[in-house]
């Protein structure tokens, strides 16, 4: 017969004055499910239900309503039952509203073009009304350029307008600590804003008898590596209603991919850090990826010192799908390119060279870099797909 003897007690539930008729099928060894209907008491008693049965426990085990618990039937005799707590599976906040959103997620390659077409017509857009042309201008106006990520200063920037920490700039702006205008540059604050407007246009619109006039958005699945910039949607003539339904599922999917790379943040090093960053270049938007991992120093380090893996992935018009794994440390620097287009990856072949000048120039030691055509290789081993998973899992 199992005993609780090397079992702490806090992971113990003790159920007294068990009936017999209710327990009467429970083994020593045997593992159940379990479900808290309540909470622990101050007096540590809870409900719990086991199958059909709900019995009156004791723990000293935080366990909330709800939870569903493994348990295993230690010992039963004379009336009590006692229970050892295998594996608590709560409730997740953050992991319930990855499962909210990952169906509404998408690239946001089909909403970019949209932003740029309205923002570089000098005619107006007369299918829509102002004030959602006016949110789409501002989204474009708030991008940052090729001159401005190809700076370390203005890379920063991008990345802090990239919408990731919008709710920690607004509750500091509520604090006093930051200016308001720190908001009006922000990615995902610009989305909620023309979210904010095509809602509010289809709401004074009349809707067809035939059904909703915006249909929910489907799942999508991500691309990879990121689409080249696409067709818009608003060039195709349709009618207003159209053009406002095709922005609200665009500008959907693409907040919920925004929130599901923050919620992805609230795993801290669990998880590595994946965002995109969408850039102007001449009257397109190209979208970037960056995944971003920190790594324990190798075994033979004296100081044990952590290095970044950075993966950044793109699609050009000119130049194909193309991934860059870059390996810093506090020593060196080393990159691996992959081009998916034979003719990218001679063009990088024969440019390395002038790579690593440009490296050294900034005070870097290259240790190695490299080309290849094609993608990267996938890990030995890879983890289930997450939605804020990089697009392409590597190992250099």
């Amino acid at each position: 017969m199992l005993t609780p003897a090397n079992t702490p007690a806090a992971a113990l539930l003790r159920v007294t004055d068990a009936p017999a008729a209710a327990t009467r099928n429970f083994e020593a060894g045997q593992v159940l499910e379990a479900v808290a209907r309540t909470g622990v008491r101050s007096d540590g008693r809870l409900s719990l239900q086991i199958g059909q049965q709900v019995l009156q426990a004791r723990t000293e085990q935080p366990v909330q309503a709800g939870d569903r618990l493994q348990v295993q039937v230690l010992r039963q005799d004379s009336g009590t039952l006692t229970l050892r707590i295998l594996s608590p599976e709560r409730g997740n906040p953050a992991t319930d509203a990855m499962r909210e959103h990952i169906g509404r997620q998408g690239n946001s390659a089909g909403l970019l073009a949209n932003v740029s077409y309205a923002a570089n017509r000098t005619d107006g857009m007369p299918t829509l009304p102002e004030p959602v042309h006016k949110a789409l201008r501002q989204i474009w106006q708030a991008l940052p350029d090729r001159a401005q990520v190809s700076q370390p200063e203005g890379l920063r920037q991008a990345v802090a307008d990239s919408g990731l920490r919008l709710e920690r700039r607004l509750a500091a702006v509520a604090a006093g600590n930051e200016p308001p205008g720190v908001i009006r540059s922000d990615h995902k604050a610009q989305l909620a804003n023309l979210l904010k407007h095509v809602f509010q246009a289809l709401d004074a619109r009349p809707r067809p008898s035939g059904g909703d006039s915006m249909p929910p958005p489907g799942a999508q699945t991500r691309a990879s590596p990121p689409p080249p910039p696409q067709l818009p949607t608003l060039a195709g003539g349709g009618t207003m209603a159209e053009a406002l339904a095709d922005l609200a599922r665009q500008g959907d999917s693409s907040l919920a991919r925004l929130q599901l790379n923050q919620l992805a943040l609230l795993a801290g090093d669990a998880l590595p850090l994946f965002f995109e960053l969408p850039v102007r270049d001449e009257q397109q938007v190209d979208l970037l990826q960056f995944r971003m991992e920190e790594q324990e120093g190798t075994e033979g380090d004296d100081d044990g010192e952590r290095t970044w893996r950075v993966m950044v992935s793109f699609n050009f018009d000119r130049l194909g799908p193309m991934h860059a794994v870059i390996h810093l440390s506090p020593e060196a620097v080393s990159a691996t390119w992959w081009a998916e287009q034979p003719g990218t990856a001679r063009f990088l072949e024969r440019h390395l060279e002038t790579l690593g000048e440009r490296l050294e120039a900034l005070g870097l030691r290259v240790a190695s870099l490299s080309c290849a055509e094609g993608q990267p290789p996938a890990p030995e081993q890879p983890a289930a797909p997450t939605p804020w998973q990089g697009v392409v899992d590597e190992q250099a």
